[in-house]
């Protein structure tokens, strides 16, 4: 057999047909349930970020071609189900439905695994994600006093050379905030250097994400622009710009900046004089922006299907002489953006002439799995389905 689905089913009744597929459900549970202990393994390694994934649900998209909320419920069952001995042998075993697995791992903990596996096998769906609904907590409202006193400040210091800052917000605006920044922060990997990022440094980088994203989401003319002053001499060699308030810029910044940002630089001759407005011509106008977004509506990275706060980056970057045309663009969220600008990270064509993105190490992270292995095919066909046993009992998990 070449692998193809057999068809022989027209010559089974309809009680046989029946077994078979509860035995199909069974040994797609079993199979799934292999793919969650991969993906808690991948997790646990952080292997997802060699290939510029955020989250094991992303490298789950990039890897499988499944969709975001497939690739996001298998992410966080994989995760909870590893402290779950009982539930994750329940449903190997074929007795309970993934739908039901999703529900009842948000129920349950270590002591009360062995309960909920039980019951898992006899209550519906619904009322299992009742139950789960039922155990999430709400958070409290804020006081008005506290509201009143909320406040943000910052100022530059060293120099310029970094940013202050400091304030309190309410809970309720806080929880948002660590929220959004813990979101990002946990899918960062290392800097440009490849060196290992702390937390505080992790979540920091995530403070900046969230502020260039609102920026490149703005489509008012008049919205916050970065103004950077930049040597006429330094601009051909390496650039380095400062701000109008005395925040510094190294070249690598620049570099990633001048793609897509909201940035309006200025080049200053040696007397401090400016002699033109350079940020016009690197800029994508309204228009070609326009048609971008209908070709790339959400991020050209694999697996991430982030569709707010994308950047246009240029494939062939425009300080090194690429032009800001439509077929020199693509869009990446700004976390995929940076991969480009200090991550090592590069586009190359395929042999059929389709962009690819290439890590550091040169190894090609593409979108979709590879096919099935005819070996898998030939024993998943011949040895289980198109033989007399469809009824049978269960097949084993791996071929022997």
């Amino acid at each position: 057999m070449d692998g193809a689905v057999p068809t022989t089913y027209s010559e089974h009744s309809t009680e046989a047909l029946g077994r078979c597929l509860a035995q199909l459900h069974g040994l797609h549970n079993a199979v799934l349930r292999q793919i969650l202990a991969v993906t808690a393994e991948i997790e646990r390694r952080e292997a997802y970020r060699a290939d510029g994934a955020r989250t094991p649900a992303a490298w789950l998209r990039a890897h499988l071609g499944v969709s975001a909320r497939t690739s996001e419920a298998w992410a966080e069952v994989a995760g909870r189900l590893e402290d779950l001995p009982c539930l994750a042998e329940t449903f190997a075993a074929g007795e309970i439905s993934f739908d039901k697995l999703a529900a009842a791992v948000k129920i349950a903990d270590p002591h009360s695994d062995r309960r909920v596996a039980e019951e898992a096998k006899y209550l519906s769906v619904t009322m299992l994600e009742r139950s789960a609904r039922q155990k999430r907590r709400t958070a409290a409202r804020d006081e008005d006093g506290v509201r009143r006193n909320r406040h943000l400040s910052w100022a530059w210091r060293d120099g310029g050379t970094r940013l202050a800052l400091w304030g309190s917000l309410t809970a309720e605006q806080g929880a948002s905030v660590v929220a959004a920044i813990d979101r990002i922060a946990e899918r960062a990997k290392s800097d440009g250097d490849g060196a290992l990022l702390t937390l505080s440094q992790k979540r920091a980088d995530a403070l900046v994400e969230v502020a260039e994203a609102r920026i490149a989401e703005d489509q008012d003319p008049a919205r916050a622009t970065v103004l950077i002053n930049v040597d006429v001499d330094a601009a051909s060699a390496m650039l380095q710009g400062e701000t109008e308030d005395g925040g510094m810029f190294s070249s690598d910044v620049m570099e990633r900046l001048m793609c897509d940002s909201r940035l309006q630089v200025v080049l200053r001759d040696h007397k401090g004089e400016p002699v033109g407005v350079g940020r016009t011509s690197r800029s994508v106008p309204e228009w070609l922006n326009k048609q971008l977004k209908i070709r790339d509506p959400e991020c050209s990275f694999p697996g991430c299907h982030s569709k707010k706060f994308l950047q246009a980056h240029h494939v062939e970057w425009w300080t090194r002489g690429g032009p800001t045309d439509l077929d020199n663009l693509e869009r990446y969220c700004p976390a995929h953006h940076r991969l480009f600008h200090g991550g090592g990270w590069r586009l190359e064509s395929d042999e059929r002439g389709r962009r690819v993105c290439v890590r550091p190490d040169g190894k090609v992270v593409r979108d979709g799995p590879p096919p099935l292995d005819h070996d898998v095919k030939k024993w998943l066909w011949e040895d289980i389905l198109a033989t007399e046993s469809i009824p049978g009992p269960s097949p084993p998990l791996v071929p022997t």
